[in-house]
């Protein structure tokens, strides 16, 4: 290859002009990668500041947890502070891609929510949000907290019926 020839500079012209497209295409993506990466560090922050946020107030105002069935209706303590947990379980289950933990805290949401998760709170088959609360959470959480809450309430009906023998 002759360095002088014209038909030779233009050939490795060409070849600068690929290998530059190239690592501007590797920019681009490894650009889109960070801000994905960090949209996802975001989420998970906010994900856990909104959970300790509930933990506090489950701590201060425990009775508000603590519901009857005269609870169970729209606008009581009681349906306020479920709803907030649901926020923040959903918020974390969307932002740690439905890891085990996230699993483990909604079926103790379940375990302790019996009632409510039985209830036409939750279970109302209305198509508006202000009467159907399932409308106002990502579907597949939703789908992810009647799973939880049929195993809970089959391992409890399972410790029924072992204790009814025993």
């Amino acid at each position: 290859m002759n360095l002088m020839n014209p038909k030779d500079l233009l050939t490795l012209t060409q070849w600068a002009q690929i290998i530059y497209v190239i690592f501007t295409f590797a920019g681009v993506i490894a650009v889109l990668w960070q801000i994905r990466s960090a949209k996802n560090l975001q989420n998970k922050a906010a994900a856990r500041q909104l959970y300790a946020e509930f933990l506090v107030f489950a701590a201060n105002k425990h009775e508000a947890l603590q519901g009857t069935k005269d609870d169970l209706k729209w606008g009581t303590q009681y349906e306020w502070a479920v709803y907030l947990w649901l926020t923040a379980l959903e918020s974390g289950w969307l932002a740690f891609g439905r890891d085990l933990e996230w699993k483990r805290r909604i079926a103790s949401f379940a375990r302790q929510n019996r009632p409510y998760l039985e209830s036409n709170l939750w279970n109302s088959l209305a198509s508006t949000r202000s009467e159907n609360v399932k409308l106002d959470f990502d579907r597949r959480f939703v789908d992810e907290v009647d799973r939880a809450f049929k195993v809970e309430r089959d391992l409890a009906e399972a410790r029924k019926n072992s204790d009814a023998i025993a």
